[in-house]
């Protein structure tokens, strides 16, 4: 099975570059992973800015370059790569191939508000982390159609889903958020696609947005946060941290309070289930990857 690595990166990020260049060399790919100079148009397109054009323009080049026969492996340049990396994206080709996957997100982001999502993800790490006793990595393979919300930070492109993303791409009249492309092809039965589950592609919480809009904020913080969740070999976070966080973010109260409860009864490994914290419908089930 063809694989080939591309990590997008603006020209004048420089230090972005030589951080990620350290990270793919820290878990053994820094000669299978290589740069792709991301794309900075001059102006935003419809309803997307400058930053989310260009984000846009960088993923569809990708796609459009990609090779026959080879899937493509997908990176952001603030990503932080989980320890289990390599064991994670063996299993999730070969998941994929099974399952005749196009697209596999090796990470995402759930909206903290999202109290039923979050309750069946930390409900999956637990189990994963219990079944596996800290000893050896274990991962499921999520339905994407179900779990995937946002996030095009990590992720394998199929051949077969390259080529359906491309005529996809080819459709539409005004570019979109890549991301939520990707969400709405998966609800509309256009890609099938997977969620790695735990994560193994986080964000490094160290760096600041690439996104003009969003410097000067917290946003690429809880960003990070939210994500490392669920990052494979990560401890969870601080109880005190998420709450602090997720405060800012202005979650109305009664949400904060369920959420709050729910992870401080996960955190301390409490027998409730989430399901006795929050009315939380099913979904995301997944096979062993």
């Amino acid at each position: 099975m063809r694989l080939t690595g591309r990590y997008i990166n603006l020209d004048r990020s420089n230090d972005r570059r030589i951080r990620m260049e350290a990270e793919l060399d820290r878990v053994g790919l820094k000669n299978s992973v290589s740069r792709f100079a991301a794309i900075e148009p001059g102006s935003g397109s419809g309803k997307l800015t400058k930053s989310e054009y260009g984000c846009f323009l960088s993923h569809r080049s990708l796609v459009d370059g990609s090779e026959p026969e080879t899937h493509l492996l997908v990176l952001e340049d603030d990503v932080k790569l989980s320890i289990h990396f390599r064991e994670g994206l063996r299993g999730a080709l070969q998941s994929g191939k099974r399952n005749s996957l196009d697209i596999i997100f090796l990470g995402q982001t759930v909206q903290f508000d999202d109290v039923a999502a979050h309750a069946r993800l930390l409900e999956h790490r637990r189990r994963l982390e219990s079944e596996a006793a800290m000893k050896k990595p274990r991962f499921a393979m999520l339905d994407g159609s179900a779990t995937y919300r946002w996030g095009a930070f990590g992720y394998v492109l199929s051949p077969e889903g390259a080529e359906k993303l491309r005529d996809l791409l080819s459709e539409i009249r005004q570019p979109e958020q890549i991301d939520l492309l990707f969400r709405r092809a998966l609800e509309e039965g256009r890609l099938k696609g997977g969620v790695l589950f735990p994560y193994v592609v986080g964000i490094e919480p160290s760096l600041n947005s690439t996104m003009s809009e969003r410097r000067g904020t917290n946003q690429h913080h809880w960003h990070a946060l939210n994500v490392n969740n669920y990052l494979s070999g990560e401890p969870l976070p601080d109880c005190d941290e998420f709450v602090a966080v997720i405060t800012q973010r202005l979650i109305e109260p009664r949400v904060l309070r369920l959420l709050q409860s729910m992870y401080e009864r996960l955190v301390e490994g409490s027998s409730s289930s989430p399901k006795q914290v929050v009315h939380a419908h099913h979904g995301g089930r997944g096979e062993s990857a």
